[in-house]
């Protein structure tokens, strides 16, 4: 018996022309057989596998040995042999419908080694600790390569900073609209992509433009980039090609910096000099470069399995074997790393096998598969990638009994094993997967079922993942899995043990162990799932949520815990039974038979929404396109039981101009299959407006409109207008509606005078905004009604923007006077009576501008002769949730933000930084010189204190200092900006569609009269 298990009987071997056969049992075809080997020629038979001193001996390459079984036995069953030994390859070697009924067939694991690349010779000293070896072409820019293996072990790159990541200071605060929504709320643009701004002392003019990539993390991805130039006078980077998304998107502000020599900070780094075309590296210990075996990589595939969606290749095997030593492009890897290929890839085949097959130390994935039926990927392990283990997609088959780990050392963003596609089906089992920077496992499809797999340490860089993820899966099972050991680094969405995502329909999680896992269950916009008899275990308080899902079976489950357990959005789980709480140090478990679901009060207070102002009227076109409407927007989220709603998100826009009130709504479908496109209210996907006008005799109406996916739309009469009322707003008012694969958009244009409503200070106008979107039966509306949907009084209050205010108003600034007060302020952090003035200054703008949901904070100025006074009172939910460290954008931190001039006369923007734990910093990120920062923060004094529901920063700020003369009487610009760390928010006093310290387009300040 073979280690397969396979009867191995070899009758005899005989020459039929070019090849040799292998006579196999009764009822089976003969197998023609070739063999290689590293000692062997091309120009031999390759029939025998070893030399006869003749013709008769092993091939050398695997590229004669395939073409030889294409002329001697096309369209019959053969193999090739490769014997133990190490076989390098310049090129990649493609398996076509030629090669069907073949089987490649090695010596083991470890034994026959093929590597993807070449071995470098003729390393001798550079420096004191690095060693030089030649790579002809890289110079030239005709070869290029991310990965080094030396002695089999896979090279880290040299990296800034050796560990931990820098930050930087962009910003991209636009709303992600969710995936099934079409991602961001307008699309970034191609500066945006390609710039970064550094922080002052992380890089400078040393650093080398052509060797440099950097990696520009995201949230639950990066994008690897190159560089085109860096301006060291503004410290901007700008890269060589787009990121995925713009740097300091999802609040996320980190990056790192590869292939510099700077970077080479321990034994076992290389970088690859672009300007010298030379690979440096520094020796572990007790190595010896002129012995070493270093290869370095020429291609990104191995072998490829090559058919097409019409002819597949058919009934291959690949075994016994290591692939090893590959490259990957400089480009972002999107989500997964999913654009990289594989060491071994297959496209469109039928019944193809990898089995006992060893993957290690690539730059790209282990193994990726496409598009093809019955794949099996049995018993290999797949370890040390620089992108993801194992990628099946698009077809059908098994994926079992592999391990797989230390995934994602270049793209964290990889993850172990994903499986899925549209109308795929797979099934995962008894896999064994570990450290992995993002999920261990991703799927989505057709019914696929995941079982039997154990993961651990697994999301040890990115969030927003899981042990287990799936996303877009139907009649999915998740069964008899273990995760333990899966916690989050840092800030981020969170992670957890079993995570069904957006579009996830019937699936079940069943009989699933988690160990010491704080959020077990996470579901997100999902439909009629289960979640039944697993048991999961917790150090600590455990969390399931449940987030904008519906219809969830929670039952028969075991929660043992420390502390408590918490359910987010009750409201989406349907049935509730048998589940078992066992907590630590009480008498015994406690059955649950029912959720609580605490009544859902009325607001005390109508939901406010602030209208932009409108400098031009948006195009009534259904389209809502990109610069015309505000950015940001209101959810439409709530049923009217004042109950969140389900499924995915929805959106407002509103604004205004002095003749009209404008709206754009936009519906994102789950399940686009099950929209329905007509014009019947409460079938068929629509909007209502309600707005509450008023007759000629004062006498409040209410108008309803209802505007329909399919484009028409009607004013009627339910909310008590006439007949004559509704047709003359509808005279006067304009829609239009589009409908796109995921969304439907519809927009609406008012007339204010028909309503008889004047926007003014402190003025509202009653409104509600109604959704009806068919894959839900039911309705979200802007705030629940908690009756009649176009009943507006219990419904929302628009507000309008007064002169000099709202995004894109005029061109009048807003102003605030810093007032002269009879003693100068104690800067203790305290503001005590009578030291500031009585009017607060009010934050509550976005940084681009749209008034932010929640409690403003509240500033105060002041000044006299020689100082500029500031204080920021900023609402906390406790004094425990205030961070008290000193590090910007990531502690509670407050920010002055003004024009003055630097020591030789220069106009220069000041930005001064207090934190609620008392330290400050004068930052030049606004273009200030380090050392004139350096002066200003000398002269600044800054205190803070921390009380119950808030804390409060306190600044005196030399005029002198900031170059201002004392007699100024014009307006200066001027800002102020919190960073929110519990809110994970920015909040600004006039937001400027950029960084706070853009105060060319921020507010005024004035200085009392002399």
């Amino acid at each position: 018996m073979t280690g397969y298990g396979r009867p191995h009987l070899l009758a005899s071997v005989v020459l039929l022309g070019a090849a040799s056969v292998v006579c196999a049992p009764a009822g089976t075809r003969p197998v023609s057989t070739w063999y290689v080997a590293p000692g062997g020629n091309d120009d031999w038979s390759g029939t025998a596998a070893t030399y006869d001193g003749q013709r008769n001996g092993p091939k050398a390459t695997l590229t004669a040995a395939l073409e030889a079984g294409r002329k001697a036995a096309a369209g019959k069953p053969r193999r090739i042999v490769l014997a133990p030994g190490r076989y390098y390859f310049k090129n990649k070697q493609v398996v076509d419908v030629r090669d069907n009924d073949l089987t490649i067939t090695g010596a083991g694991m470890g034994k026959t080694i093929l590597y993807g690349g070449v071995r470098l010779t003729g390393w001798r000293p550079d420096g004191e600790r690095f060693w030089a070896a030649g790579a002809p072409g890289v110079k030239e820019g005709t070869w290029d390569f991310r990965a080094l293996v030396v002695n089999d072990h896979l090279c880290p790159r040299a990296r800034l900073p050796e560990k931990g990541r820098f930050r930087h200071l962009s910003r991209f605060p636009v709303r992600w609209m969710s995936s099934a929504g079409g991602g961001w709320e307008r699309k970034p643009t191609r500066q945006e992509l390609t710039t970064l701004r550094y922080r002052e002392g992380d890089l400078g003019p040393w650093l080398n433009v052509r060797n440099a990539e950097v990696t520009v993390y995201h949230m639950w991805d990066e994008s690897m980039v190159g560089l085109a130039t860096i301006d060291t006078t503004n410290r901007t980077l700008t890269f060589s090609s787009p990121c995925t998304h713009p740097p300091g998107a999802f609040g996320v502000d980190t990056y790192v910096v590869w292939n510099v020599r700077e970077g080479m900070k321990h034994p076992g780094q290389w970088y690859l000099d672009r300007d010298r075309g030379v690979v440096v590296y520094w020796p572990l210990p007790g190595e010896d470069m002129r012995k070493a075996r270093a290869v370095a990589p020429k291609v990104e595939t191995v072998i490829r399995v090559e058919g097409s969606r019409k002819n597949a290749v058919r009934d291959v095997t690949i075994r016994d074997m290591t692939v090893s030593a590959t490259t990957t492009p400089c480009k972002s890897g999107g989500f997964g790393a999913f654009r990289f290929h594989g060491a071994l890839d297959l496209f469109w085949s039928n019944n193809v096998r990898i089995e006992h097959v060893e993957v290690r130390n690539v730059a790209g994935y282990g193994i990726r598969e496409w598009g093809s039926r019955k794949v099996r990927i049995e018993e290999c392990r797949i370890h040390h990638l620089g992108a993801g283990g194992c990628r099946v997609g698009g077809g059908s088959g098994i994926v079992s009994g592999n391990r797989i780990h230390h995934v994602g050392l270049i793209y964290p963003s990889a993850v172990g094993l994903s499986a899925g596609g549209r109308d795929s089906t797979y099934v995962v089992r008894r896999n064994v997967i570990h450290d992995t920077s993002y999920s261990g496992m991703t799927v989505s499809g057709n019914a696929p079922v995941i079982e039997e797999n154990v993961l651990y340490r697994c999301m040890l860089e990115l969030h927003d993942g899981a042990a287990i993820y799936l996303g877009g899966a139907k009649n999915a099972v998740v069964r008899r899995n273990v995760t333990r050991d899966i916690v989050s680094q840092g800030k981020g969405y969170g992670v957890s043990a079993y995570y069904l995502d957006e579009k996830c329909l019937d699936c079940v999680v069943e009989n699933n162990l988690s160990i010491g896992i704080a959020r077990p269950s996470h579901n997100h916009m999902t439909r009629n799932c289960s979640l039944r008899n697993n048991t999961f275990v917790a150090d600590g308080d455990m969390v399931l949520s449940f987030q904008r899902s519906a219809g969830f079976q929670v039952t028969g489950n075991i929660f043992q815990l420390k502390g408590e357990l918490k359910v987010t959005d009750p409201d989406a789980i349907a049935q509730w039974k048998d589940n078992l709480i066992v907590r630590d140090g009480e008498a015994g478990p406690a059955l649950s038979a029912a959720l609580p679901r605490p009544p859902q009060p009325a607001d005390k207070n109508p939901r406010r929404v602030n209208v932009a102002h409108a400098t031009r009227p948006p195009v009534i076109d259904g389209r809502i396109g990109g610069g015309e409407w505000p950015p940001g927007g209101a959810g439409i989220r709530e049923r009217p039981d004042r109950r969140l709603g389900r499924g995915a998100p929805v959106l407002a826009k509103f604004c205004a101009d002095s003749a009209n009130l404008y709206i754009a709504v936009n519906v994102v479908f789950m399940f686009p299959e099950k929209r329905r496109i007509g014009h019947v209210w409460g079938r068929d996907e629509g909007v209502e407006i309600a707005l509450q006008g008023r007759r000629r005799d004062g006498t409040a109406v209410v108008y309803v409109l209802r505007g329909f996916a399919d484009g028409q739309w009607r004013s009627v009469t339910d909310g008590g207008a006439s007949p004559a009322e509704a047709a003359a707003l509808k005279k006067g008012a304009a829609y239009a509606a589009t409908v796109d694969k995921k969304v439907w958009r519809c927009e609406w244009r008012l007339p204010l005078a028909v309503l008889r409503f004047t926007p003014g200070k402190g003025v509202f106008l009653p409104a509600n905004v109604t959704v009806w979107r068919a894959e839900d039966g039911e309705y979200l509306q802007l705030a629940g009604a908690l009756g009649k949907t176009w009943d507006p009084t219990r419904g929302g209050r628009l507000v309008f923007p007064t002169a000099g205010t709202g995004v894109g108003a005029s061109q009048v600034f807003p102003t605030v006077r810093a007032a002269r007060m009879p003693q100068a302020p104690v800067i203790d952090g305290r503001a005590s009576n009578g030291e500031w003035p009585k009017t607060a200054l009010l934050l509550r703008q976005s940084p681009s501008g749209i008034p932010i949901e929640g409690e403003p904070c509240r500033a105060y100025v002041a000044a006299d002769k020689d100082n500029l006074y500031v204080h920021v009172a900023v609402p906390v939910e406790g004094s425990a949730s205030v961070s008290k460290g000193a590090e910007w954008t990531r502690d509670d931190g407050a920010e002055v933000c003004i024009r003055g001039r630097s020591p030789d006369g220069k106009p220069v923007v000041w930005v001064v930084h207090g934190f609620a734990g008392g330290q400050y910093e004068s930052s030049a990120e606004a273009g200030a010189s380090a050392a004139d920062a350096k002066r200003l923060e000398r002269a600044v004094a800054f205190k803070s204190s921390i009380g119950k529901n808030d804390w409060h920063g306190e600044w005196r700020l030399p005029l002198k200092a900031l170059g201002i003369a004392p007699s100024e009487t014009g307006e200066i610009p001027f800002n102020l900006g919190v960073y929110h760390r519990s809110r994970k928010q920015w909040i600004i006093w006039v937001g400027t569609r950029g960084p706070s310290w853009k105060v060319s387009a921020a507010g005024r300040l004035r200085l009392p009269s002399p």
